[in-house]
């Protein structure tokens, strides 16, 4: 599935190949469909942006939710995105909030996304109560102790 992911890479950037993203979207989907999270948060973006698929920030929310149901941080920080703006989700501050917490803390060795989602929670916040923060927070906590990643992402 790993490599599955990656020709869709290839094709997605266009390394080594002609960019084509409908040959990505068939690789990702593949992958995705068998719990590949990386592939399922790929799906997601070329959703969100309308690459070679039409446009559904509903599915993109859908795949997003999956791959972060594995911990994958980028997909977190998108679903934060979608929250926030009210992309195929409610809008919802509290929830973009979360998911972008949750990006930070499960980013800790991918650098980019965790001080992405870092920004985002600062900006967010600024439109928050310390009330709602605090709840945020608190969901975050519950989302990393049911999916059993608390102590795993402590370290």
């Amino acid at each position: 599935l790993k490599l599955e992911t990656n020709n869709g890479d290839a094709y997605f950037l266009g390394q080594g190949v002609p960019q084509d993203y409908a040959k990505a979207f068939q690789y990702y989907k593949h992958a995705a469909s068998h719990g590949f999270a990386s592939a399922q948060n790929k799906l997601g973006l070329m959703y969100q942006h309308a690459l070679s698929v039409p446009q559904s920030y509903a599915k993109a929310a859908k795949w997003y939710l999956l791959a972060a149901g594995q911990g994958d941080s980028a997909a977190e920080n998108n679903l934060g995105l979608l929250y926030e703006r009210g992309q195929g989700v409610p809008k919802d501050t509290v929830y973009a909030y979360e998911w972008f917490d949750l990006s930070a803390i499960n980013a800790r060795s991918e650098q980019i996304i965790q001080s992405l989602a870092k920004q985002h929670m600062q900006e967010i916040a600024s439109h928050m109560t310390a009330a709602q923060i605090a709840r945020a927070q608190a969901k975050a906590l519950t989302w990393l102790k049911r999916h059993d990643r608390a102590q795993s992402n402590s370290h």
